[in-house]
C-alpha cells in the first residue's frame, strides 16, 4: 500500500486541506493571574456521500460535553478521492486525528500500524455482536464501528402490478420478472457504470451468491487459498456477462452515473434499482409518484433468505496522533446511546450500538424486517481493497466487450498476485 500512496500523492492534494468548523480557539486568560488554558484541537477526517449528511450536531454535543477539546473536521463526497486523500495523510502521519475507515482498507492500515490501538476501553461493550469483528486483529481492537449498511432490491410496486408481474420471491422468479419486463418493452434496471463503485450493486446477486456458498470465499482469495481462475470465480464472471448481455441492464448503463441510474428508477423508466439502505432517504425527499418496495437479492444456489449485511465504515484513531486521550474520549462519546443516536438519526443510518433505534418515518424502514434475517457480509467488503478497485475496471472493460470473462479472471489474478508481492 505505501509504494501506490506515492502515486496517489499528487491526486490527492486537492482534498488535503482540513475544512474546520471554525477557526483555533484559545481559551483567554481568566481572574487576573490564574494563566490562560489552551484548547486542544483534534482534527477528524471523514467521507458522506450526501451533502447534508455532516457530523455537526455530533460535534456540537461532544463540544459542550468536553470544553477542552475542539473537533475540526473535513468531509470528502467522493469516496474514491477521499481514500487517495486518506492514504497519501495516513503515511504522512500528520494532520489527522481521527478518521473513518472503509472495511477493506483495514487490514493495509493495521499492518501498515497507523491505527490505533483502543482495546480494554469499556466503551467497546456498548456494540452488538460482531460488529467490532473486522477491525480487531489478535485480540486488539483499532477501532469503532459507524453504521451498519444492507443492500436489497427496491421496485416500483406500481410498475410490477400494472404489468401484471409478481414480484421475485428467488431467483428463479427474479430472472421471469427481468424476462417479463424485457418482454412489455422495459429495461428491468440501469448501473451507474460511469462511477465505477455502482457497478457492484447489479451484479451483486451473482458475488453476493458466491459468499452465500462460502462466506469466506474472499479471504480465501486474499491469502491466495483460492485463486481468481478457479472455476468458482468464472462461472461467476461468465453470468454476469450473460446478464449484462441479456438486454436486462439499460444499455447505456456504461454512460450513465450512479444519479444518473438513479434518476431513471425516480422516474420510472426502471422498475427495480439494486441498492444499499443508504439509498433510501434519497426516495424520502423525491416524492415519488408510486409506492417503493424493497426485496432481499436473490441468489441461484438457495431460495433461503439472505441478506448483505456489514459494518459499512468505522472510526478510529491514527496512531500517530499527538492527542490519543482526546481521540478516545471522541471515540467514547461516538459510542454512547446519546453520540450513536445523534450520529444514526443526522447521518440516517442503522446503528450498531446497542438500544439505539432510527427516529421517524422513512424508506429506511422497508429494511428493518433484514436485520433479523440470516446474513452474510458484503462481498466488496470482505474483498481486497486493490482487488475490488480492479474489479470494476475489469467489469466496465467486459461489459465493452474489450475483455472475456476468463480474461476479467486472469487479470484479477495478475492484480491480486502484484499486490501480495
Amino acid at each position: 500500500m505505501k509504494r501506490a500512496v506515492a502515486v496517489l500523492l499528487s491526486a490527492a492534494l486537492a482534498v488535503t486541506t482540513l475544512a474546520g468548523c471554525g477557526e483555533s480557539k484559545e481559551k483567554k486568560e481568566e481572574d487576573g493571574g490564574k494563566g490562560s488554558d489552551k484548547v486542544v484541537e483534534i482534527n477528524y477526517f471523514t467521507y458522506r456521500s450526501q451533502a447534508d449528511r455532516h457530523p455537526e450536531k455530533l460535534i456540537e454535543e461532544f463540544e459542550k460535553q468536553n470544553p477542552g477539546i475542539k473537533v475540526n473536521y473535513q468531509i470528502v463526497k467522493n469516496l474514491d478521492e477521499y481514500l487517495k486523500a486518506q492514504q497519501v495523510r495516513m503515511l504522512s502521519g500528520t494532520d489527522i486525528d481521527v478518521t473513518t475507515v472503509r472495511p477493506e482498507g483495514i487490514a493495509d492500515y493495521i499492518d501498515a500500524g497507523y491505527l490505533m490501538d483502543i482495546t480494554g476501553n469499556e466503551y467497546l461493550n456498548n456494540y452488538k455482536e460482531g460488529m467490532l469483528d473486522k477491525i480487531t486483529r489478535d485480540g486488539k481492537v483499532y477501532g469503532i464501528a459507524d453504521a451498519i449498511n444492507l443492500i436489497g432490491v427496491y421496485y416500483n410496486k406500481d410498475m410490477f402490478k400494472e404489468n401484471n408481474i409478481k414480484v421475485p420471491e428467488n431467483y428463479k422468479e427474479f430472472m421471469e420478472a427481468c424476462e417479463a419486463f424485457k418482454e412489455k418493452g422495459f429495461y428491468s434496471m440501469a448501473n451507474g457504470c460511469k462511477d465505477g463503485w455502482p457497478i457492484n450493486f447489479d451484479i451483486y446477486t451473482y458475488m453476493h451468491d458466491l459468499i452465500v456458498k462460502d462466506p469466506e470465499i474472499f479471504e480465501k482469495a486474499n491469502r491466495g487459498e483460492v485463486a481468481y481462475t478457479d472455476p468458482v470465480f468464472v462461472d461467476a464472471f461468465k453470468k454476469i456477462d450473460n446478464f449484462y448481455n441479456a438486454g436486462y441492464l439499460s444499455p447505456d448503463s456504461m454512460s450513465f452515473t450512479g444519479d444518473d441510474a438513479v434518476a431513471l428508477f425516480v422516474g420510472e423508466k426502471i422498475p427495480m434499482l439494486c441498492q444499499g439502505e443508504w439509498q433510501a432517504t434519497v426516495f424520502d425527499d423525491a416524492d415519488l409518484d408510486f409506492e417503493l418496495g424493497v426485496f432481499p437479492i436473490p441468489v441461484e444456489s438457495t431460495d433461503e433468505t439472505v441478506i448483505p449485511v456489514s459494518v459499512g465504515s468505522y472510526n478510529a484513531g491514527v496512531s500517530s496522533t499527538k492527542h490519543p486521550e482526546e481521540v478516545n474520549k471522541f471515540l467514547e462519546f461516538m459510542s454512547t446511546q446519546e453520540g450513536a443516536s445523534i450520529t444514526a438519526n443526522q447521518m440516517k443510518s442503522f446503528s450498531p450500538v446497542e438500544g439505539v433505534e432510527l427516529e421517524g418515518d422513512s424508506a429506511m424502514n422497508l429494511f428493518n424486517p433484514f436485520l433479523t434475517e440470516k446474513s452474510v457480509d458484503f462481498f466488496y467488503s470482505s474483498q481486497n481493497a486493490e482487488d475490488n478497485s480492479e474489479l470494476d475496471k475489469l467489469l466496465q472493460e467486459m461489459f465493452l466487450d474489450v475483455i472475456t470473462p476468463e480474461e476479467l479472471a486472469q487479470s484479477l489474478a495478475d492484480c491480486r498476485d502484484r499486490s501480495a508481492e
